[in-house]
């Protein structure tokens, strides 16, 4: 796997060079996502992915409020 192919869908960053995913993950802290209900995948690099968790977290907290 090479860094050109893989790019962040979200700014286009490419990730850093790496010998599998599994070290684009662990060690980089990039994320592969799967769109729910198709076969779609997409690469986010670590700081678009810390935004998308921030932004589904606050859209769940919406959907199911607590402390009611």
């Amino acid at each position: 796997m090479t860094s050109e192919q893989t790019v962040c869908c979200e700014c286009g960053r490419s990730a850093p060079a790496a010998n599998t995913t599994d070290t684009l993950v662990s060690k980089t802290g990039w994320r592969l996502t799967r769109t729910r209900g198709t076969a779609t995948f997409e690469w986010r690099c670590p700081e678009c992915w810390a935004k998308r968790k921030s932004a589904l977290a606050a859209n769940a907290r919406t959907l199911w409020p607590t402390g009611h």
